[in-house]
């Protein structure tokens, strides 16, 4: 007769590894997520800011803002006007926040603005703005000034 009580410890062994496996993998993927959640979440609350100092901005107002960068993400800007703009834009101009340079009309988080013409500077804070009128926006304070006139909206570096 055999002794069987080596085989159900190789199994369990084998189980027990497989399982804690699982968890590991389980626990990368939710962190995974959570950071790309977390990013576009912080997105989200750089637009709604700078929104919201455009809104309370009365006409023919200025005014000097920080804003929080966020690491591999682009701010930019379209006029109504501009050919090339996504078409979250529909006819009016707006402003974006994109992922990376290329991906504004698909991934960007885009806000319409009332202003027909919007303008931005080709350079941003130390940053490189490409043709598109964009800025690498990087985990630290900008400050930006903003003019908001009747048909006209500026924003550039202070």
């Amino acid at each position: 007769m055999r002794n069987k009580k080596g085989i159900l410890v190789k199994n369990a062994l084998g189980a027990i590894i497989a399982i804690m496996g699982l968890v590991i993998l389980i626990f990368a993927g939710m962190n995974i997520y959570k950071s790309f959640y977390e990013e576009k979440r912080n997105a989200q609350k750089v637009i709604d800011s700078i929104m919201g100092k455009i809104d309370n901005l009365e006409e023919g107002e200025s005014g000097t803002f920080l804003i929080q960068g966020i690491d591999d993400w682009s701010l930019k800007g379209w006029s109504k006007d501009e050919e090339n703009r996504p078409d979250k834009c529909f006819f009016d101009s707006c402003l974006c926040i994109c992922p990376n340079e290329g991906t504004c009309p698909e991934n960007g988080l885009c806000r319409k603005i009332d202003q027909g013409k919007f303008l931005i500077p080709e350079t941003f804070i130390s940053l490189e703005w490409s043709i598109e009128v964009s800025s690498s926006l990087e985990n630290k304070l900008h400050e930006i000034f903003i003019f908001k006139g009747n048909d006209l909206l500026i924003v550039f570096p202070e």
